[in-house]
């Protein structure tokens, strides 16, 4: 577990040690450091000028240390959108590192897909929302949600992919062409049954 910098507050209240601490330090507070210290928690400093945020430094740290799942909790909201929307842009280079990677905040997850099979579990009536990434048409077969699709074509721009439906406790997202974000209520991926086309 990593905590970037001010990420480090929510650990706090659980009790929970990160098995390091990075960043610049900027949104840590000074009582919040010097817990960490008094906690043996491991820390890495990076200067405030710098060309990565320190989530971006987070993702390359845990591909550095051999990981090969990323669950980023705190990166959504807030006062910066700017922050919000590079956060989601982490996903990418989850991808890239070769990475599963998928955003959590508040009973919902993200998850960048591209082509390949997705098996993600909720509750029946559950959210489930598809938005095309890419500027090519996204082509997309589903299963186990309320609004079937069956080799259709998602456009970017248009919402016709928005608020769909757990038809049970489990759909299956075939991508076969494209790039889309995934968005659910519902339970963390099981990577292990995710089958990527690389």
């Amino acid at each position: 577990m990593i905590a970037a910098d001010g990420g480090y507050h929510h650990l706090i209240a659980t009790q929970r040690n990160p098995d390091m601490l990075l960043g610049d330090f900027d949104s840590l507070s000074t009582e919040n450091r010097e817990l960490a210290n008094q906690r043996g928690v491991h820390q890495a400093e990076w200067p405030v000028e710098k060309d990565q945020t320190d989530g971006e430094i987070a993702i390359r740290t845990a591909f550095a240390n051999g990981c090969s799942e990323v669950i980023l909790f705190g990166c959504w909201g807030g006062d910066r959108v700017d922050h919000s929307i590079g956060n989601l842009m982490l996903l990418d280079l989850c991808y890239e590192l070769g990475l599963q990677g998928v955003l959590h905040h508040q009973g919902e997850n993200i998850m960048l897909c591209k082509p390949g099979v997705y098996i993600i579990k909720g509750r029946l009536g559950g959210m489930v929302s598809l938005i095309t990434k890419s500027y090519e048409p996204c082509r997309i077969s589903t299963e186990g949600l309320k609004y079937a699709l069956q080799n259709g074509n998602l456009k970017k721009g248009s919402s016709t992919g928005i608020s769909n439906q757990f038809f049970n406790d489990q759909a299956i997202i075939h991508v076969d062409q494209g790039e889309v974000w995934l968005i659910w209520n519902g339970e963390l991926p099981n990577f292990e049954h995710q089958e990527l086309v690389r």
